[in-house]
C-alpha cells in the first residue's frame, strides 16, 4: 500500500492519527504514533513501537462513527434518571435523619419530664430505645 503525508508543516514531536485506505484489498489501517514511527511501521518495521496499528475491513471507522440518536437519547434519559434517583435517595436519608432526630429529642425530652430519666444514657440499646418509645407513643 503506497502512502504519502500531506501536510504544510513538520510534526516531528507530536502524535499522529493516521488513516490508510486500500481500495483493493477493502482494508483501513488506523495508526498513532509520531511521524517517525508511523513511517517505519508502514515501510513494514514491525519492530518499531507505535501508540496504535489497526488493520480492519474498510469503512468500519465510519461506521464507528455513526450517530445513533435513538441510542444517544436512551442513554440520556438513563442517565437523567439515575441522577435524580440519587438525588431522591439523598433527600431522603437526610429527612429520615432530621425525623429521626426529631423524634429522639421528643423522646429524651418525655423520658426526661416522665419517671424515666435514668434511662435515657440506655438508649444506644436497641431494645431499650423501642421499648421507651412504644411507652411514650413515639413511631
Amino acid at each position: 500500500m503506497a502512502y504519502q503525508f500531506i501536510r504544510q508543516e513538520p510534526c516531528y514531536d507530536h502524535i499522529l492519527f493516521v488513516l490508510a485506505l486500500d481500495r483493493d484489498k477493502m482494508k483501513e489501517r488506523i495508526l498513532i504514533g509520531t511521524e517517525q514511527q508511523i513511517r517505519f511501521r508502514l515501510d513494514g518495521n514491525k519492530d518499531n513501537d507505535v501508540i496504535y496499528d489497526i488493520t480492519r475491513p474498510l469503512g468500519r471507522f465510519l461506521i464507528d462513527f455513526e450517530y445513533d440518536k435513538e441510542k444517544e437519547e436512551k442513554k440520556l434519559r438513563k442517565a437523567e434518571y439515575e441522577y435524580g434517583r440519587e438525588q431522591g435517595r439523598e433527600e431522603g436519608r437526610i429527612e429520615g435523619e432530621r425525623s429521626g432526630r426529631t423524634h429522639l429529642l421528643t423522646l429524651i425530652s418525655q423520658m426526661s419530664a416522665g419517671e424515666d430519666a435514668d434511662k435515657v444514657t440506655q438508649l444506644t440499646d436497641p431494645e431499650v430505645l423501642e421499648a421507651m418509645m412504644k411507652k411514650y407513643g413515639i413511631e
